[in-house]
């Protein structure tokens, strides 16, 4: 494609120097006989590198036609395929206590591929703080888009406050479990409006709340435009642990009685992860916590801690009990 492209861009040129060339040696003439101005020559040139200049993109456009195509082929088969999960339109009953049960959970990716989950059976109370912990592949990051019904399970069920998530509409599932995933969802627009898109009535004084349990309010107050600054696409304007404090912050601004994080941390340096795990562990007073991670930090805050391992619950305990009784919990940390 590069060498075709090269040929494309030297024929091009060679084009327009000869087509400059010739109308040059034309109007060359015409001046002799007075039948063209001398300063309008000038002109007659510039036009033809102008033309030329208007057309040029057209080769490379033709060559990248194919790609664009099949691009275009691809994005309309993902938009009129079927949604991987369907949602009712109403939830069931309404829920008194939000604790969550995975009931013999099992999932794969495919019919022919293997387990990613298998046998998992786990139940958090209303109002604990789980960590669950394993190294890359264990499976923590599937029980996270499971419990968000990002998937179904291939076999087993999961239940919040005792109904199936498959008996919440969709709004209702959102308002119920706030989330902090890996990468920071942020857009290129004011701090205000991402924030605003976890509530949108949400007043100052609700803003500014949330961005102080998020250790953020003092940073946001030395900007010149304060919550109206423009962040960047994707946060490129802000550090980041900015950009990780400021999806923390949307999710304390929702308040969801669930708030489950996968990975919060990651790509953050030990001070950073630190004091965001402490303005975690501060707000999450009165809600059920679920932190999904590989990281080994203020893991003796948690009430439970989950360790698995391809797919699996291998041990369950608080962090003094694990260190104890469970060998490679205790090798884990000893990792670091």
């Amino acid at each position: 494609m590069s060498h075709i492209r090269g040929l494309s861009l030297a024929g091009a040129t060679l084009l327009t120097g000869m087509a400059t060339l010739a109308c040059l040696y034309i109007g060359v003439h015409q001046v002799g006989r007075g039948m063209l101005d001398g300063a309008n020559l000038a002109l007659v040139g510039f036009a033809v590198l102008a033309s030329f200049e208007a057309l040029s993109p057209l080769p490379a456009a033709y060559q990248y036609l194919g790609q664009t195509k099949e691009a275009a082929g691809r994005l309309l088969e993902l938009v009129d395929a079927p949604p991987v999960v369907l949602f009712p339109d109403v939830s069931g009953a309404p829920i008194e206590r939000y604790n969550i049960h995975f009931k013999n959970v099992n999932f794969h990716y495919g019919n022919s591929d293997p387990w990613v989950l298998e046998g998992v059976d786990l139940r958090i109370e209303q109002g604990q703080r789980v960590a669950i912990l394993g190294e890359t592949g264990a499976g923590k990051s599937t029980l996270f888009n499971l419990l968000v019904r990002f998937w179904n399970p291939v076999k087993g069920s999961i239940h919040v406050g005792g109904h199936d998530l498959k008996t919440f509409a969709e709004s209702d599932l959102r308002r119920t479990i706030g989330v902090v995933s890996q990468q920071a969802h942020l857009f290129h627009t004011t701090l205000r409006k991402n924030l605003l898109l976890a509530r949108p009535e949400a007043d100052e004084t609700a803003l500014k709340s949330a961005l102080e349990k998020a250790q953020l309010l003092d940073w946001v107050e030395t900007l010149p435009q304060g919550l109206d600054s423009w962040i960047g696409e994707g946060g490129s304007g802000l550090s980041g642990g900015q950009a990780r404090r400021l999806s923390l912050a949307r999710m304390f601004l929702q308040d969801a009685p669930i708030w489950v994080l996968d990975e919060p941390t990651e790509g953050l340096d030990r001070i950073t992860e630190q004091k965001m795990m402490h303005a975690l562990f501060q707000a999450s007073q009165a809600h059920t916590l679920l932190v999904i991670t590989h990281r080994i930090t203020d893991l003796d805050q948690f009430d439970d801690i989950i360790l698995m391992d391809q797919g699996r619950i291998i041990a369950r305990g608080r962090h003094d009990a694990l260190l104890k009784t469970s060998p490679r919990y205790k090798a884990l940390i000893e990792r670091g």
